[in-house]
């Protein structure tokens, strides 16, 4: 009998079916883990802006001594100076600085000194967003 060196046809089938399953397997793990990065990353933007946002808007309107709105924005004054909240080709504008282009909808109003605030992100890479509601009360005289 020869010494035969070598694999057989089946033994080369059997390895490349085994590595198929194997690479198949990683490459499936490391899509899904992009794919998970990319909606955290969307997710964790949106909150950021959002809370960069409502903490912009309450302190502002905090301090207050009124609150209106116009075809320019929503306008804190204050005693000596006014800030100019708004949103316009798909950016959140702070007396014409962007703050953040993340912000899809944005109204504010006034009822008898009472603020309304509402915000929406845009959509994150799932086609989720965040909204933020506020109500707050103008003091007069302090």
């Amino acid at each position: 009998m020869k010494n035969k060196k070598g694999f057989t046809l089946v033994e080369l089938m059997v390895v490349l079916t085994v590595t198929t399953i194997l690479l198949g397997t990683v490459v499936t793990i490391f899509l899904q883990s992009i794919d998970f990065y990319k909606t955290d990353e969307s997710k964790s933007l949106n909150q950021a802006s959002l809370n960069l946002v409502s903490t912009r808007l309450d302190s502002s309107i905090r301090k207050a001594t009124n609150v209106y709105t116009d075809v320019d924005g929503c306008h804190v004054v204050y005693s000596s100076s006014e800030d100019v909240f708004d949103l316009s080709t798909n950016s959140f504008t702070v007396n014409g600085a962007v703050l953040t282009d993340r912000i899809a909808e944005f109204t504010c109003t006034n009822n008898s000194d009472i603020i309304t605030v509402f915000v929406r992100t845009i959509n994150d890479s799932k086609g989720s967003s965040l909204t933020y509601n506020s109500t707050i009360v103008i003091r007069k005289g302090e």
